[in-house]
């Protein structure tokens, strides 16, 4: 199975595949979860950030070295040898088979504030959620082309929201709301490790964009470039708007909330929290699509070596595996 010699995908698709894959559900949590931890909570934003940001580097450096599609794969079996290369590459896969049902399920109690009939429905919920995997799987299916395009637009439509709330904060947050540095009194250096760990989890999936490197264009010069341009952009969007929530919203009601940016919106009026949970819709979406893409492309990676089954390297005239595709949703 060679690799195709069309390649669909560029900067921006690449870009919006790192920045898309990384804004989901967690940022519109987190700042609850951190709340407790004032504004030390920024320290974790920045640590993590940071942390993740070498992690990119390595990934955009290992990128320069080789124009196979699978990514963290291919790094580990040309290092390693096809055994540990397939461990890397199966529970890799695996990781994904619950991802995207939970990033799903996400989006299903993000949707339920403007389709009340699905909450407390579990049938309903789960009909929902199978159906979103299944649209993007079609998507997917479609073609190279298709998927990008989707992304593209998602990934903007996502960050707006953010940088709503950023500039609400700018406009009319108060440092009055701002939190104590560390109202628990916890020692520093403990509390900034355990702020680091949950800040973590949005940082995920920045990966993702080293996997299709046979369907990108100048691989060993576009990946790298939108690998690190998109981890610092979210790096930065997270940072402003962990920042402007603790400006908008009262450190005591922070604590409490389960809808925060949602809390932060209501400067905005009544249609602020709407607003913003049609902006988790569409940040869970978005990842959904982008984790979607990769459970196609990583068993077509091993496939091609001729470590599983050939038909999941098999692709159709839209670049896209579809069987592998159809297989991991």
């Amino acid at each position: 199975m060679t690799q195709q010699t069309h390649k669909p995908l560029g900067f921006w698709a690449c870009w919006s595949l790192t920045v898309g894959s990384m804004i989901g559900s967690g940022i519109f949590l987190l700042p609850t979860t951190l709340a407790p931890y004032g504004l030390l909570s920024l320290g974790g934003w920045i640590i993590a950030g940071l942390g993740t940001l070498t992690l990119g580097l390595i990934f955009g450096r290992l990128a320069t070295r080789t124009r196979r599609t699978g990514g963290p794969y291919v790094y580990a079996q040309e290092s390693f040898g096809d055994f540990i290369g397939f461990l890397m590459a199966w529970n890799y896969w695996i990781s994904f088979w619950m991802g995207v049902p939970v990033v799903a399920i996400a989006f299903v109690g993000y949707l339920g504030v403007f389709v009340p009939a699905l909450n407390g429905n579990p049938v309903a919920q789960a009909l929902t959620a199978l159906g979103m995997i299944w649209i993007f799987t079609l998507i997917n299916i479609r073609g190279l082309k298709e998927m990008s395009a989707v992304q593209i637009a998602m990934t903007f439509l996502k960050i707006v929201p953010l940088l709503a709330i950023i500039g609400l904060a700018a406009a009319v947050g108060t440092p009055a709301n701002l939190p104590e540095f560390n109202p628990s009194n916890a020692p520093i250096l403990p509390a900034l490790a355990a702020v680091t760990i949950i800040a973590l989890w949005p940082f995920t999936c920045f990966e993702i964009v080293t996997l299709p490197a046979g369907a990108i264009d100048n691989p060993e010069r576009t990946i790298p470039r939108a690998l690190v341009s998109g981890m610092i952009t979210v790096t930065i969007i997270y940072l402003a708007a962990a920042l402007a929530v603790m400006l908008l919203v009262p450190a005591a009601t922070l604590a409490q909330s389960t809808a925060p940016f949602a809390d932060a919106a209501r400067a905005f009026g009544p249609w602020g929290a709407p607003f913003i949970a049609a902006g988790a819709i569409i940040a869970t979406a978005g990842t959904i699509n982008g984790l979607v893409f990769t459970t196609g492309q990583m068993p077509m990676a091993v496939a091609i070596d001729k470590l599983a089954p050939t038909w999941l390297a098999a692709t159709n005239k839209g670049g896209s595996p579809h069987f592998a595709l159809i297989l991991s949703s």
